[in-house]
């Protein structure tokens, strides 16, 4: 009998081994940085209910500016004339916003850009600009940027506007800074007022790093670099949390009608976007009231700066302590099957699963609470 207890348990020893082998191999599949091992369906099912779970409220002196269907029935059909355009940045002005950070491309020269170009020479001294860079790939496959009509460029702050995709097409995550420039949402929390930047910026956390790390990364050196070797290096990339609602919003109309409610841009970031039905960019997310549905990318930066203003976004543990956490269920798993009876032994496991469940979606919920960064993301 001792003798097969004895060879049972080395059996099993060599089971838990290859187990925890499988789990890290599962583990350190996929995508390292977003949602999704080589589980990843199971992986991002998880996250997102997890993260809604814990949603956080959006920033406050935040403001979107929608180009949206009222706006162009105001207006006229999109592209609008930059003199339009300017007349939108000079009212932003006039009202007192404190960053305007316009999530259009202005890369083509167009009719009217003399109106834009004297409304960014008003805004100077007044508010930020912030602006997109995209990018396009040529006939070689480097990857180039497209900058905005360099008088324009010469007169704000750069930006990208991307936001990173998963493996199922969903955006979880983002970039803070790609080929030398920062994500729109974080230039336009760096360009708000010293001292405003973030509600505790000089604090000692795991994004607070990441944001320091991203300001070595940021410059015209950088760009340049980018630019000579043809490629579109990306960093410090981050997991977002989900936003309750969406902050204050008005219509671009609304701004240029002169509408009372306009004047509540006083004091604010606002960003511009385009949201109009057909219109502008869409993304599929899961972080934003309603669950997974097709959003405006000015709503995905609205998620972006919040997160970042309240240092509320998720950084996944580093791999040795998601591998350690793994190798722990089981070996607690196979001790529990192996010392107690099969239906107490299943129990037990059950409660383990249990437990380890309701840590990822406490330690979630931290994050989103007490500006906590998380331990694993999936």
């Amino acid at each position: 009998m001792r003798f097969s207890r004895r060879r049972l348990a080395g059996e099993w020893a060599v089971l838990l081994a290859l187990l925890c082998l499988l789990a890290c191999w599962v583990g350190v599949g996929g995508d390292r940085d977003g949602v999704g091992s080589r589980l990843a369906a199971v992986d991002q099912f998880v996250f997102d209910r997890l993260v809604r779970v814990s949603a956080q409220p959006p920033a406050d002196k935040l403001t979107l500016i929608e180009i949206d269907d009222d706006s162009v029935a105001q207006v006229g059909r999109w592209p609008w004339p930059r003199a339009v355009q300017a007349a939108l940045i000079d009212r932003l002005r006039a009202l007192g916003a404190e960053v305007i950070a316009y999530d259009i491309l202005l890369i083509e020269q167009a009719s009217g850009d003399e109106s834009m170009i004297l409304s960014l020479d008003r805004l100077q001294g007044h508010a930020p600009l912030v602006l997109p860079v995209a990018s396009q790939i040529d006939t070689a496959g480097l990857v180039l940027p497209v900058y905005p009509v360099p008088a324009f460029g010469d007169r704000s702050l750069l930006s990208h506007a991307h936001f990173a995709n998963d493996s199922d097409g969903a955006v979880r995550s983002l970039y803070l800074v790609e080929a030398g420039m920062p994500a729109l949402a974080l230039a336009a929390l760096q360009a708000r007022p010293k001292g405003q930047a973030s509600s505790r910026q000089d604090r000692d956390s795991m994004l607070g790093d990441q944001m320091r790390r991203s300001a070595a990364l940021i410059g015209p050196e950088q760009r340049n670099r980018a630019l000579a070797s043809g490629v579109w290096p990306r960093s410090e990339r981050i997991l977002l949390p989900a936003l309750q609602r969406l902050p204050d919003r008005l219509s671009a109309g609304a701004i240029l009608r002169d509408e009372p409610e306009a004047a509540r841009v006083r004091g604010q970031t606002v960003i511009v976007g385009v949201t109009a039905a057909g219109l502008g960019d869409r993304h599929t997310v899961a972080a934003l009231a309603g669950g997974a549905v097709l959003s405006p990318g000015l709503h995905l930066h609205a998620l972006a700066y919040s997160a970042l203003r309240a240092e509320r976004t998720i950084v996944r543990a580093p791999m040795a302590v998601q591998i350690g956490v793994t190798i722990l269920v089981l070996l607690c798993s196979f001790v529990a099957m192996f010392r107690f009876a099969p239906a107490a032994g299943v129990v037990a496991v059950l409660a383990g699963v249990a437990v380890t469940l309701t840590f990822s979606a406490v330690a979630i919920g931290m994050a989103a609470a007490l500006g906590l960064t998380s331990a694993p993301a999936r």
